[in-house]
């Protein structure tokens, strides 16, 4: 936070003058603040900036993306969307437009079907994957994918911390592709492989830990998934999503009263989180009728 917080007040100093941003034009600066601003959580006026950016130089790939970010998280998608593919437009080998598209797609409502949805974010994840993230940077994450030993070592940790972030959100995506194709398991096998490379890259990523194990609850690999919660858990402590999920890895072991006692400890949080309440019923359900007595 501090460090946007900085970037933002340079930016603001670049633009009155009073900055050493060398050849740097007034259009880049507006789309650096553009990013400062979304760091902050600022998203109107980020896209203001943004706009602003374009306006002086429409060329700038970067300004494209900030406004597609911006307008994703003020939940204008289609909007979104249009930017993140002209910023892709602008510079194809831009792997954070590729990353945004992605998400956009991945949450996008309006337009394609579910499947056909998600199957275009995978691509846009794989499209982010395979480009330069800095002059003579190329990303291994692949190799990480296919379970080879990819040498990360050269990578700074902003570029791990962003790849992790590429997989994890594509975990999530190939999850959602396996609720819509359930005859293809190679859906949730690709979720677990890109959340598992996700934690390598990452091991403090919340988000990369909670998709690991809900894809091994897919595949049914119960023991490992409530290592992967636990993981998770201690990231954010008490968090709703992650006792629903340690419940379901424990109901998938066979251990109802730990599952109850997990469900009952995230409606605890939230009294109305449907998800657990439906998974509690059914287990209380399946237990009265002699499904299992652990």
């Amino acid at each position: 936070m501090r460090r946007y917080q900085e970037a933002l007040v340079a930016c603001d100093q670049a633009l009155q003058g009073s900055g050493t941003w060398g050849d740097s034009s007034p259009a880049n600066a507006w789309s650096q603040r553009s990013n400062a601003q979304l760091g902050l959580g600022k998203h109107q006026d980020a896209l203001a900036s943004a706009d602003r950016a374009i306006a002086l130089q429409p060329s700038l790939a970067e300004a494209s993306h900030y406004r597609g970010v911006a307008l994703w998280y003020l939940k204008q998608y289609t909007a979104a969307q249009a930017s993140a593919e002209k910023a892709i437009q602008l510079n194809p080998q831009f792997a954070q437009a590729h990353f945004s598209l992605g998400r956009i797609r991945s949450t996008q409502q309006a337009g394609a079907e579910p499947r056909s949805r998600y199957s275009f974010a995978v691509d846009d994840y794989n499209q982010a994957l395979s480009q330069p993230l800095q002059v003579n940077v190329l990303i291994s994450c692949n190799a990480l994918l296919a379970n080879r030993s990819g040498n990360i070592g050269y990578l700074t940790q902003d570029d791990r911390n962003f790849c992790a972030e590429v997989l994890a959100n594509q975990s999530a995506v190939y999850w959602q592709l396996g609720k819509y194709d359930i005859n293809n398991i190679n859906n949730y096998e690709n979720a677990r492989k890109a959340a598992v490379a996700a934690t390598e890259l990452n091991p403090e990523s919340f988000e990369a830990w909670y998709n690991r194990g809900v894809a091994l609850v897919a595949i049914g690999f119960y023991q490992e998934a409530v290592i992967a919660f636990e993981q998770a858990g201690k990231l954010r402590p008490d968090n709703v999503y992650v006792l629903t999920g340690q419940g379901r890895a424990l109901e998938g072991q066979g251990k109802v009263w730990d599952a109850l006692a997990a469900y009952d400890a995230a409606l605890n949080i939230d009294p109305n989180y449907q998800v657990a309440k439906k998974h509690r019923t059914a287990l209380i359900e399946l237990s009265k009728k002699g499904g299992s007595n652990t």
